[in-house]
């Protein structure tokens, strides 16, 4: 998703009916879409790290390799972790 296309989003909400009186602060605008683009960066990174572990685990069943987790498996688990921990924090 392009800047331009949530700042349009953003721009166009100033034209509901409920926000059609109020005016569009530029500022304002453009940090909401900072923010925006932030948040879905860290959804993306979590998807990515999921599919990655799904990956791994399903590599690892096919292998008949599930006994303890290796250094990999370790080190995707507390990949997640952060990722998720970026999200409430």
């Amino acid at each position: 998703m392009e800047k331009e296309d949530i700042l349009g989003a953003l721009a166009r909400g100033y034209c509901w009916p409920l926000n059609s009186h109020k005016v569009l602060d530029p500022d304002l605008a453009e940090a909401m879409c900072e923010e925006i683009i932030n948040l879905l960066k860290r959804k993306a990174n979590i998807l990515v790290t999921a599919q990655k572990l799904r990956d791994y685990i399903l590599r690892s069943e096919m292998a008949e390799d599930v006994t303890l987790p290796s250094v990999q498996f370790r080190d995707l688990c507390l990949q997640a972790l952060g990722n998720i921990e970026g999200e409430t924090g």
